[in-house]
């Protein structure tokens, strides 16, 4: 067992001796890791359906003649331009052929054109809406020339009732069931015919006067009425009845 000791021994030492030198080992920093490809995130909200669309104004002839604005589900709009006679839409309803309502705001409709979005102001935006555009006239706060017979009469609507009611105006003229006033006013010739009369339990012979202290001359300015309903939470009436100055203040329910 020695002399196999020994020789094992011996045998290394040849083998040091005789084999070929061999490089030096030294430590060394692993390999930095190759440079992440930098991805363009810009299309991200695509993907997730979030982008943001700017809008550009329309070209199309239409107009938007009133809007009620009460969230989603809850909203309609009444254009002209889109055939014959005026058109009442909620949003997703399609106007024309490659036409499509997306959304409707306090003082605009934003529609799909062939693709491209667009907005559509709300006509007389700064005589229908207090508090944006112009500055409001000082003759709207004028009092009534009659006195009022009694109390205001308090009521409640909901915004889904008014939007039911203009979406479901099978109408060839918006103005149906109304007519203007000898003295100034919108008259209530027919209130089966209008819906928005019996949403706002208005009468025959009635004679609207004034909305929110704002006068009404005719019927054109029913769009005035229909902005008031859309962007307040309380509307007062002011209609004369029967001859006598009657008020109805309205509480608008979500």
């Amino acid at each position: 067992m020695l002399v196999a000791a020994l020789a094992w021994v011996a045998a290394g030492l040849l083998w040091r001796v005789a084999a070929p030198p061999s490089p030096d080992l030294r430590l060394t920093q692993p390999p930095a890791p190759p440079a992440q490809q930098a991805f363009a995130w810009s299309n991200a909200p695509n993907w997730f359906g979030n982008a943001a669309t700017s809008a550009t104004a329309t070209t199309l002839s239409a107009k938007l003649l009133a809007v009620i604005a009460g969230g989603e589900g809850f909203s309609a709009a009444i254009f002209t331009g889109f055939g014959a006679g005026p058109l009442a839409a909620r949003p997703g309803d399609t106007l024309q052929d490659g036409v499509k309502l997306l959304a409707v705001e306090r003082d605009r409709a934003r529609i799909d054109n062939h693709g491209r979005i667009e907005e559509v102001p709300l006509e007389g935006l700064d005589k229908a809406m207090p508090g944006i555009g112009a500055p409001q006239p000082p003759d709207v706060v004028a009092v009534a020339p009659q006195s009022p017979s009694g109390p205001a009469q308090q009521m409640k609507v909901t915004r889904g009732v008014m939007a039911d009611a203009m979406q479901n105006m099978n109408i060839a003229d918006w103005s149906k069931g109304l007519a203007n006033a000898p003295d100034g006013g919108i008259f209530i010739s027919n209130a089966r015919q209008q819906p928005f009369a019996e949403v706002l339990q208005l009468q025959d012979g009635d004679i609207l006067k004034r909305a929110n202290g704002r006068p009404l001359g005719d019927t054109a300015d029913m769009s005035l009425v229909y902005s008031q309903f859309s962007q307040t939470s309380q509307v007062t009436l002011e209609v004369v009845r029967n001859g006598g100055l009657v008020v109805l203040q309205y509480q608008i329910q979500p």
